[in-house]
C-alpha cells in the first residue's frame, strides 16, 4: 500500500463519518443521509477489501466519538456488507447495472432487514412494526442513490480520475 492510496483511504473514513454523524438527518427508526456518496467511490476506486475497511472502520470511529446511541457491532458488520457491496463497482464496464445491484442490496437487505433486526434486537420495538416506515423510506432512497450514484461517477469518468 502507498501513501497515496493510505491517504484516499484515510480522506473516505473521514467523508464517511461526517456524513454519517452530521450530514444526516436521525429518526428514531430510521437515518435519512448522504453515506452512499463516499462508500460508492471508495468501493469504485479501490474494491472490496479497502471499501469494506473504510467501511467498518468509520462506524467504529464515528461510533466513538460522535455516538447516537450504545454501540452496536450488528451495525458495523452492516457496514462492512455495505462497503463490499459497492466494492464491487471497481473496474465494471455495465456500472448502471452494477450500482443498481448494490443500491438494492445495500437498501433491501442491509437497511431494512439487517438493520431493522439490529434495532429490534438493541430497542425491542419489533421487528414488523418498523417495517412500514423504513420500507417508505426504502423506496423513496432507493431511485434518489441509484441516479446520484451513477451521476457522481460519470463524472468521475468524464475527469478521468479512475
Amino acid at each position: 500500500m502507498n501513501t497515496r492510496k493510505l491517504v484516499h483511504l484515510a480522506m473516505f473514513v473521514v467523508l464517511e463519518v461526517v456524513a454519517s454523524r452530521f450530514i444526516s438527518i436521525p429518526l428514531p427508526t430510521l437515518k435519512i443521509g448522504v453515506t452512499f456518496i463516499p462508500m460508492a467511490l471508495c468501493g469504485y476506486f479501490y474494491g472490496y477489501l479497502p471499501s469494506m475497511v473504510v467501511a467498518g472502520l468509520a462506524d467504529i470511529i464515528g461510533a466513538t466519538l460522535f455516538p447516537q446511541g450504545p454501540y452496536f457491532p450488528g451495525f458495523t458488520i452492516s457496514s462492512l456488507l455495505i462497503g463490499l457491496s459497492y466494492g464491487q463497482l471497481k473496474g465494471k464496464d455495465n456500472l448502471l447495472k452494477h450500482i443498481v445491484i448494490a443500491v438494492l442490496f445495500n437498501s433491501l437487505i442491509v437497511n431494512l432487514g439487517f438493520n431493522t433486526l439490529w434495532l429490534d434486537m438493541m430497542y425491542g420495538k419489533g421487528f414488523l412494526a418498523m417495517v412500514p416506515v423504513r420500507a417508505a423510506k426504502t423506496a423513496i432512497m432507493i431511485p434518489i442513490e441509484i441516479v446520484t450514484i451513477y451521476a457522481v461517477l460519470k463524472s468521475v469518468k468524464r475527469m478521468n480520475l479512475d
